[in-house]
C-alpha cells in the first residue's frame, strides 16, 4: 500500500512507529447490518516499513508530503528462514521432506519459527492433512530446500507451480488446494444471472490495455532431473509458426522417469498459450472507475474468481479482426485500487494471464506433479 500525508498530520506522526495498518472498505451489503459497515477484507493488512520525505531542521510545522510504502502482512514470511541445521541432510546444505503435503511443509516451517520467537502474530488455518477449507491435501511431494531459504519464497514457489492457492486475512494465513476455494465462478451470479459479475465497457471500464506474447512457445522440452537424469518430451499440439521451438527446464529433487515426463508435459501445456492454434498468451488489463451500479472489487469479486468481461479471441486463419463484442469468462489475476479526493476510487483489474518476471515464469510449468519416489 502506498499513501501520502502531510508530515504535520496526526496520522503521519503515528506512522513514525512500527505499526500495522489495516485498510477497511465500506461494504454496503455487510452481513448483519442495514446500511452497511466498514470491513477489513483479505489482503488488506500492511506493515509500516518504508517511508520517505524531506527533513528540515529548525521548523515545527511543514506542508511537505511524507510517503509511506507498506508491504502486505505476508512479507514477514521473508524474515523466517530454513535454519534448523539439526533437520538438514547429511550434506548439511539442505533439508529434505519425504512424501509430505504442501500444508505439512508450510506448517513445519511456521511452527518451528514460532518456537524460536519468530512469526509471533501470524497464524495458520491449515495443517498437514487438510487445507484451510477442510479439504484433504491428497498429493504428496519429496522435496529439498536449501539452507537459509525463506518461507515466503517457498509459499510463492508452491503457488507458481500450481500446488496451492493462498491469501492472508487479518493475521491468519489461508492456504487451499489449487483452483478450489479461491476459484469461484461468478459468471452466473449467486442467485441468478442478474447478479453475475460483469465488467461493462464505457461504464465500469475506461480503457483496456492488452499485452500478447508468443515468446513462451515450444514444442519440445529437455527436462533435467537429479544428476545425469534427462527426458526429452514433445507435444504435437503446440503451435510451430517458425518451426518446432525447444526449451530446457530443470527439476531438482526429481529422479523417476514418470515424474520427469509429467513435468515436461506440464511445461509444454503451459506453453500452448490461451490462443490456440497460434499459441499466444494474452494479459487483459481493464482500467476501471467505481460508480453507482458497479460491482465492487474485493467485495463482490476478488483475485482467483471467474467473471465476465470483454475478452480476446485468438485470430483464426479466415478472420481479420480478433476482437469480439461478446463477453468472455476470464479469471481475475490482480486488483489494484487508487483513491484520490475528489475523484473517488479507480484502478485496474488484470484478467487471464498475468505476466510475471521472466525468472518466475520459468517455474510456472511445474503444475501438481505427484510424488513418484
Amino acid at each position: 500500500m502506498e499513501i501520502t500525508y502531510h508530515d504535520n498530520a496526526t496520522l503521519a506522526r503515528v506512522l513514525n512507529y512500527p505499526v500495522e495498518v489495516s485498510l477497511e472498505l465500506f461494504n454496503p451489503k455487510a452481513p448483519g447490518t442495514i446500511n452497511g459497515a466498514y470491513q477489513e477484507f483479505p489482503g488488506c493488512r500492511f506493515l509500516n516499513l518504508r517511508q520517505s520525505g524531506t527533513l528540515m531542521s529548525g521548523t515545527t510545522k511543514r506542508d511537505d508530503g511524507w510517503s509511506y510504502s507498506m508491504p502486505g502482512y505476508p512479507w514477514m514470511l521473508k524474515k523466517s528462514r530454513n535454519i534448523r541445521t539439526d533437520k538438514f541432510s547429511k550434506d548439511k546444505r539442505s533439508r529434505k521432506f519425504t512424501k509430505a503435503t504442501v500444508g505439512g511443509i508450510l506448517a513445519a516451517f511456521i511452527d518451528e519459527a514460532k518456537s524460536r520467537g519468530n512469526l509471533k502474530y501470524i497464524h495458520r488455518s491449515f495443517n498437514y492433512k487438510q487445507d484451510s477449507a477442510g479439504k484433504a491435501w491428497g498429493d504428496t511431494y519429496t522435496l529439498n530446500f536449501d539452507a537459509g531459504r525463506d518461507v515466503y519464497s517457498i509459499l510463492d514457489d508452491f503457488t507458481n507451480k500450481g500446488m496451492c492457492d493462498w491469501r492472508m486475512h487479518n493475521r491468519t494465513l489461508y492456504v487451499y488446494k489449487p483452483n478450489t476455494y479461491l476459484a469461484r465462478d461468478l459468471t452466473l451470479g449467486t442467485t441468478g444471472t442478474e447478479n453475475a459479475v460483469v465488467m461493462r465497457p464505457h461504464f465500469d471500464i475506461l480503457r483496456e490495455p492488452t499485452e500478447i506474447t508468443r515468446e513462451d512457445l515450444a514444442r519440445r522440452v529437455l527436462v533435467q532431473g537429479d544428476g545425469p537424469k534427462y527426458r526429452n518430451i514433445t507435444d504435437p499440439k503446440n503451435a510451430t509458426p517458425w518451426g518446432a521451438w525447444e526449451e530446457y527446464v530443470t527439476a531438482g529433487g526429481w529422479s523417476s522417469s514418470k515424474a520427469l515426463d509429467s513435468i515436461g508435459k506440464a511445461s509444454l501445456v503451459a506453453r500452448r498459450g490461451n490462443g490456440q492454434p497460434q499459441g499466444q498468451r494474452a494479459q487483459l488489463t481493464k482500467e476501471i472507475h467505481v460508480r453507482d451500479g458497479s460491482k465492487l472489487p474485493l467485495i463482490d469479486f476478488r483475485p482467483g474468481d471467474y467473471i465476465k468481461a470483454p475478452g480476446y479471441v485468438s485470430l483464426q486463419p479466415d478472420e481479420s479482426d480478433p476482437w469480439r463484442g461478446s463477453l468472455s469468462k476470464l479469471r481475475v489475476q490482480q486488483i489494484t485500487l487508487n483513491y484520490e479526493e475528489p475523484y473517488g476510487i479507480s484502478g485496474n483489474v488484470v484478467l487471464n494471464d498475468r505476466f510475471a518476471d521472466r525468472d518466475l515464469k520459468k517455474e510456472r510449468w511445474l503444475a501438481r506433479v505427484l510424488d513418484q519416489s
